[in-house]
């Protein structure tokens, strides 16, 4: 009878193999934020795909979720000031991933080494453990679909955390990233993938080859120069990528120019009530940084997200501070704080919001923006709304964080000096490209995210932040201001590239207290970028192709089902 592992039979331990999965699988959070080795991540999923080589079964589940929990546990270690287990419980939400997908590819690669279940055999020499030429292109680029599949399902599963995935390495490589401007992030993603399961495949033939030269071989053993056009095709699809995303880039000229002030506070996250003392000198440092910057004649003034350790409804000092400040400065100033809303039917039903506020020269309140997508867990309870009253009382005092918010749901456009139209993001908005594409598409002019990544301390978890930011401003081709309350504070081009980072004279340290004032020079009516334009493309091949292959995948599965039972039948 066809025995159910016919492939090379690994003697390593599976608890070895499994520490060894982890630690690769750490190792790949090298290619980001603060290490930068961006490079690596072109060859970083080689190892993961050659961890299942001999097996088909279930196991390679287990040996790809040890490498997941590696990689995410890396990704996000930055959460730990929040509380020490954040990292280890945000890890295990995504760990399976990476354990779905190599259980797939193998399956896949099994499927196409034995076509015929008849085929399967655990003694099966080493010539029909190699694909031929044919297979192996649709194995590299089915795993390709796959990984960028599921980094796309990263975006939106459980309301979405697509951090640090894989092309993200990419951040400050304009050459790459512009590609973001075509087929956007996941698309990129897609090209990485190319390269790296190319190589990947090309390595498993030279090791099947070099372990079959032991033993006796057919002469009929493919030659490994046959296998050089897979990573050829991947650099070819790569280069001719880049190309079409420099040719179709829109060449949008500047014709005016908004001069901008953006304060980075620097405060820590309070966890108890301020004391007198406290809460003046928060007023006041933002006072003074905003009363330096106006020397400079901002027609915009940018604070971050909940500048102030109270809410503009219930603090008169706030709003007088606003008031004070905008007609000095006889600009607009943009901020952050918390807001709530009243239904005047039923006065205990109150509605929460974390908001941006614009104030006109005069200091009075001309627009706002509610966070679209709120965090959960830290800025809402997922399922408030099947419980009671009062056990969501209970558990929101149990995590210390205030009242569940409500999120907005208008992607508004606020018409500012000088032509300018800006588009807000609050925080975690930015990770998400359909909100600043949906600003875009609202005809925004010039991209911003005010935020408070206070929370993660004096980790790479602003900087990691930042890199979606970017990201959004190469997408949709238009200028980006961040302003964050500890570190982050920068412009981005349109093209991708940081043109302004607030850092600290004398250490250079991005973790400082100070005023980044800028001179935004932007198009009034830039062009749309390919990819803000037909943005469906790439999920939708993406979806469309991974469909595909779970329907072959469930095919051969059933094929060889019937096969078995006809197979069964007959031995009887």
């Amino acid at each position: 009878m066809p025995n159910e592992n016919p492939t090379i039979t690994n003697k390593v331990h599976p608890l070895l193999k499994a520490l060894i999965a982890f630690a690769l699988g750490l190792s790949v959070n090298l290619c980001f934020e603060p290490f930068n080795l961006h490079f690596l991540a072109w060859f970083a999923l080689i190892p993961l795909h050659l961890l299942g080589l001999g097996r088909h079964d279930r196991g390679n589940f287990y040996i790809g979720s040890a490498w997941g929990f590696g990689y995410f546990l890396g990704t996000f270690y930055f959460l730990y000031p929040i509380f020490l287990l954040c990292p280890l419980l945000v890890a295990l939400i995504w760990t399976p991933i990476p354990g779905i997908w190599l259980y797939l590819t193998c399956k896949l690669r099994h499927y196409l080494l034995f076509p015929k279940a008849s085929e399967e055999h655990v003694s099966a020499p080493h010539y029909r453990r190699i694909l031929n030429l044919r297979s192996s292109y649709k194995l590299f680029i089915a795993a390709a679909v796959l990984w960028s599949f599921f980094e796309w399902v990263r975006t939106w599963l459980f309301t979405g955390l697509p951090w640090n995935s894989i092309e993200v390495s990419q951040v400050y490589q304009l050459h790459f990233l512009k590609n973001a401007s075509f087929i956007g992030a996941n698309g990129l993603a897609f090209l990485i993938s190319l390269i790296n399961f190319s190589l990947a495949i090309l390595l498993e033939i030279y090791l099947v080859r070099k372990s079959a030269e032991k033993q006796n071989l057919p002469k009929s053993l493919p030659k490994l120069k046959n296998y050089y056009s897979l990573p050829i095709l991947a650099l070819i699809t790569l280069l001719l990528s880049t190309i079409i995303a420099d040719k179709l880039q829109p060449e949008n000229k500047a014709d005016s120019t908004i001069r901008v002030a953006m304060i980075q506070g620097n405060f820590k996250p309070y966890f108890k009530p301020l004391t007198y003392e406290e809460y003046q000198f928060h007023h006041q440092t933002y006072k003074n940084l905003s009363e330096a910057a106006i020397l400079q004649k901002p027609d915009l003034i940018i604070w971050p997200e909940t500048p102030m350790p109270s809410s503009y409804q219930r603090d008169a000092a706030f709003p007088e501070l606003v008031r004070y400040l905008s007609k000095k400065a006889n600009a607009h100033l943009l901020f952050g704080t918390g807001m709530t809303d009243v239904n005047p039917q039923d006065p205990e039903h109150k509605k929460y919001y974390n908001s941006a506020l614009i104030s006109d020269p005069n200091g009075d309140i001309i627009a706002r923006y509610d966070k679209i997508h709120t965090v959960p867990y830290g800025e809402y309870l997922p399922g408030r709304y099947l419980m009671s009253h009062e056990l969501h009382e209970k558990l929101n005092k149990f995590r210390q964080m205030g009242p569940s918010l409500s999120h907005g749901s208008e992607f508004s456009v606020f018409p500012l000096a000088k032509q300018s139209r800006i588009g807000i993001n609050i925080c975690f908005d930015d990770v998400f490209e359909n909100i600043s594409r949906s600003f875009a598409r609202n005809n925004a002019n010039i991209l911003c995210t005010i935020t408070n990544d206070s929370w993660f301390g004096e980790t790479a978890g602003g900087a990691q932040h930042s890199a979606h930011s970017i990201f959004r401003a190469v997408e949709n081709g238009l200028p980006f201001l961040r302003c964050g309350n500890t570190c982050e504070t920068m412009l981005v081009s349109s093209k991708g590239k940081v043109e302004q980072l607030l850092l600290n004279p004398e250490n250079g340290s991005r973790f400082t207290r100070g005023v980044l004032f800028t001179e935004l020079d932007f198009c009034v009516n830039p062009e749309k970028t390919f990819y803000n334009k037909l943005y469906y493309l790439t999920p939708s091949f993406l979806s469309f192709a991974s469909l595909f292959i779970f329907g072959f995948m469930l095919l051969q599965f059933l094929k060889r089902k019937k096969a078995l039972n006809e197979i069964a039948l007959e031995e009887s």
